[in-house]
């Protein structure tokens, strides 16, 4: 008799899929956001920082997963959280900490890295085994992170300095040449 999923387990796909649509178009959005920051600069910087998109995603999915568990949060449930666990949260925020110091070209490969982080935590905190496909898309995101490198080191050995701009408006004044009739 051939094996047949049970409903679980195509929800459970279901999910799967959904997530990595989700994670890939928000993946997107982000870089086209923090991009169009960084054309209208607004005193020099750049007025959508990817640490303020990555927090208002977290927020919003912090919204999400608190509606979706309230039953969960109870003061009972956390007592269970043994000290090992309480250690391994305190490290990530602790990341997630480091994350304000970040560049955003540092921010966007950390963010690349969560899927793996997730499997690594699944693996030390509850000791899930990570499946075959998980093996396959963590080397598919580490291998995308390699060529963003390699892409980034590409560009940088081709960039051309820009001019600085002038500092004031006197500056500015002598630094051009024609001063009108």
């Amino acid at each position: 008799m051939p094996h047949q999923n049970s409903p679980l387990q195509s929800s459970g796909r279901m999910y799967w899929l959904s997530a990595i649509v989700i994670f890939g178009v928000a993946n997107a959005i982000t870089r086209k956001l923090t991009n169009l920051g960084a054309e209208n600069l607004i005193d020099g910087r750049n007025p959508i920082s990817f640490c303020n998109v990555l927090f208002v995603g977290n927020l919003c999915a912090l919204i999400l997963l608190l509606a979706l568990y309230q039953q969960q949060w109870r003061w009972a449930n956390l007592k269970q959280i043994d000290g090992k666990q309480w250690l391994t949260l305190t490290v990530v925020a602790v990341l997630f900490n480091g994350l304000r110091r970040s560049t955003a070209s540092e921010v966007s490969l950390a963010t690349a890295f969560n899927p793996i982080a997730g499997i690594l935590s699944a693996y030390f905190i509850l000791a899930e085994l990570p499946t075959p496909s998980q093996y396959i898309g963590g080397a598919v995101i580490l291998g995308g992170i390699a060529l963003n490198q390699i892409g980034v080191q590409r560009l940088k050995a081709t960039a051309v300095e820009p001019t600085p701009l002038p500092a004031s408006t006197h500056e500015m004044a002598e630094s051009v040449t024609f001063k009108g009739v």
